[in-house]
């Protein structure tokens, strides 16, 4: 298995690239770290309109690379001096040792790539809505990557800070960092007390039990963890590759939960639960091929070894920063083909007025379910046929609906509730108490392979209700679009309890 790459390995291979000088050596390399992302690819489209800018306004420079430049000035500002620059308050050329002309385009190219990179940037438009609209209330979520007191006015943010518990800061008040604060490269947070949840911009949970130091960077799916305990839980497939680098070991998630304990400065130990993760002393050459850890298996580096020795498990030691789980009932969960599922209905049909919401079976068509993976005791496909006629190329958005209780023993700012599902054809959207939540796309999946997303606002205790849109699309075999179906299952899941005695 090849060593997952540093952040310094991947600024050098974006340089080159945008130089056009990336060797055919590197390009595999590049090329799989672009494929382990969807923000790697936007990440280098919004430096290429960067570096774009700056050699059509500073075209005389002898610069090789202007990339460069604008690392260094990012570098040495750091996030909360780039306002400083956006503004013009800061004269660069003298601050950064750059010729006065050179520093002046640069900062009117500043001015150009910050509001293109935010343009990039910018929220996707949400998939049409469908029938009934009026009845849902707006998206309220603070979706806009506008930060608190804290970090700059710009859109860089990597993280977001998800849940707290008791929550201590050193040299940073508590209103300040608070559940849905933005966190940005160059930012560094020690937690003194208490226990807090971080979520990356890929999606992967990072949970940290004072005291504990991390830092971020540049990249939208990693941090640095200075010292402390962490336990990291990857369930989405865009937070796999999830990068925990301490002064001693970098260990990548391949797809798991896993806790690193680095509260001894000299060493890091990592225990992985669930999955796999790749490990690799810091700082390695990149030729040296990391060690793999399956569930069970521990392993740990120090200051005076250059090596990664295998180690026994120590599980209880991060029990009170697991999270607790409830498992809810999946769709169709329990019944025979053929019968119908009493939680779940279409309510709304796009383009339609739906006068009777309309039952569902678990699918009874044998060719239809063995396209699936149908378990009765956990979830099944519950589907209807519509008849009704798609446009050519086309889609029609069914609304199916069901309700749920948090248990009141579940704090809802602390829960989150992560979903498994199957959606044929596509998944649009979901709506949390008529609310709606992000969800990748819309881009038509393959509706036979499990997809995962993670919902974290909107919740209350008590009966929340949830409803998934689902697109049936015009095939030229299949005109009115067949059966329309929707498998799910998914789970309660909160801060361990002992957080929040």
């Amino acid at each position: 298995m090849t060593k997952p790459l540093s952040d310094k390995h991947v600024d050098r291979l974006i340089a080159d690239y945008l130089a056009g000088s990336l060797s055919e050596a590197d390009r595999p390399a590049f090329e799989a770290w672009l494929r382990a992302s969807p923000n790697n690819p936007r990440r280098v489209a919004r430096l290429s309109v960067t570096d774009y800018a700056m050699r059509e306004v500073c075209q005389d420079t002898k610069a090789d690379n202007l990339l460069d430049i604008l690392n260094q000035i990012d570098d040495a500002a750091g996030p909360a001096q780039l306002v400083t620059l956006h503004n013009f308050q800061v004269p660069i050329w003298r601050r950064y040792r750059l010729p006065m002309a050179l520093g002046g385009a640069i900062a009117a190219v500043l001015a150009i790539a910050i509001t293109l990179i935010i343009t990039l940037s910018g929220p996707s438009t949400d998939p049409a809505s469908i029938a009934d609209n009026s009845a849902i209330e707006p998206n309220d979520s603070n979706d806009s990557n506008e930060p608190g007191p804290v970090g700059p006015a710009l859109n860089t943010a990597v993280a977001t800070l998800t849940a707290t518990h008791n929550a201590q800061w050193d040299s940073q008040p508590a209103e300040d960092l608070r559940r849905g604060s933005k966190l940005h490269p160059g930012q560094r947070l020690t937690l003194t007390a208490g226990f807090a949840e971080i979520t990356t911009n890929d999606g992967a949970i990072a949970i940290l039990e004072a005291p504990a130091t991390v830092e971020f960077t540049h990249n939208d799916n990693a941090l640095q963890l200075h010292s402390g305990k962490l336990v990291g839980i990857c369930e989405t497939e865009s937070s796999k590759g999830f990068v925990v680098s301490t002064p001693h070991m970098d260990i990548t998630d391949l797809g798991t939960r896993f806790g690193v304990d680095a509260t001894d400065t000299r060493t890091t130990e990592v225990h992985v639960f669930d999955g796999e993760v790749a490990v690799a002393i810091a700082d390695a050459d990149e030729t040296d091929e990391p060690t793999l850890l399956s569930a069970g298996e521990s392993a740990s580096t120090s200051s005076f070894l250059d090596k990664v020795v295998k180690i026994t498990q120590v599980a209880d030691t991060f029990e009170a920063m697991m999270p607790k789980t409830v498992q809810l009932p999946g769709t169709g969960s329990g019944l025979a083909a053929g019968e119908i599922d009493p939680n779940w209905q279409i309510v709304a049909i796009e383009g339609q007025t739906l006068g009777t919401p309309q039952q569902l079976q678990v699918s009874n068509m044998s060719a239809f379910v063995e396209t699936f993976p149908n378990d009765p005791a956990v979830s099944q496909m519950i589907a209807w046929s519509p008849n009704t006629e798609i446009p050519a190329g086309g889609s029609i958005a069914y609304r199916f609906q069901t309700q749920i209780d948090l248990p009141e023993d579940m704090d809802a700012a602390q829960t989150r509730l992560v979903i498994r599902y199957l959606a044929d054809n596509q998944l649009a959207s979901i709506l949390v108490n008529g609310r709606r939540v992000p969800v990748d796309g819309p881009v038509l999946r393959k509706f036979n392979q499990w997809q995962h997303v993670v919902v974290a606002d909107h919740l209350t205790v008590g009966i929340n209700t949830i409803a998934f849109e689902v697109h049936n699309h015009y095939f030229k075999t299949f005109p009115t679009g067949g059966p329309v179906g929707l498998c799910v299952d998914w789970e309660w899941q909160a801060m361990n309890p002992i957080a929040f005695e």
